[in-house]
């Protein structure tokens, strides 16, 4: 398994971006440590920190989070009150 350094994150971010023609304001990243949270910022990107990846709270806040839940279920189970939420198509909100 190949590890990558947080500056990568970084660039993998960018390119998915622009590879991927996405739009930055309605983009934004689910991650669980804090260099996702540090490189979705250095992307311009917000995040959303899960808590399954084992770091605490207050780090992946102090990081920059501006969203934590306990893990995927929970996110999907509070989506309406979200980030995400205004990123979801109408057609496809509960």
């Amino acid at each position: 398994m190949t590890s990558l350094l947080p500056n990568q994150h970084r660039d993998l971010l960018t390119a998915a971006l622009k590879e991927h023609g996405l739009d930055s304001s309605r983009t934004a990243v689910v991650g669980d440590t804090v260099w996702d949270v540090e490189a979705a910022q250095r992307a311009g990107l917000p995040c959303i920190a899960l808590l399954s990846g084992g770091i605490a709270e207050a780090k992946l806040r102090d990081a920059g989070a501006i969203e934590v839940y306990q893990d995927p279920a929970d996110l999907l189970a509070k989506l309406e009150s979200s980030l995400l939420r205004p990123l979801v198509p109408r057609s496809t909100r509960r």
